[in-house]
C-alpha cells in the first residue's frame, strides 16, 4: 500500500504492477485487497531448481489508485 502511494506521488508513473509465483496463493490476496486488476500469467521461462512456476501479474493504474485512505480493515497492516 505505501509502496503503491510512493509510486503514485512521482508524476511520470502512471502505472504499478505486482508478480508473484502463481504456486503462492497467499500472495494473491495482497494485489487484490488492494484492488489491483489481475493481467495474467507469464510463463514459466526458466527451468531452474527453486523455480516455482509461473507468474501472476496485477496492475494499477494511476487513475484507478483511490489512494491510502481506501485501506480496508483486512488489509490494514500492509498500510
Amino acid at each position: 500500500m505505501l509502496l503503491t502511494e510512493a509510486a503514485f506521488s512521482q508524476p511520470e508513473i502512471d502505472v504499478v504492477e505486482v508478480h508473484h509465483y502463481k504456486a503462492n496463493v497467499a500472495s494473491r490476496g495482497v494485489p487484490k485487497g488492494l484492488g489491483f486488476s489481475y493481467v495474467g500469467e507469464l510463463p514459466d521461462a526458466v527451468d531452474a531448481s527453486g523455480e516455482a512456476g509461473a507468474e501472476c501479474v496485477w496492475r494499477m493504474r494511476r487513475t484507478d489508485w483511490k489512494g491510502i485512505e481506501a485501506c480496508d480493515g483486512r488489509i490494514v497492516e500492509l498500510c
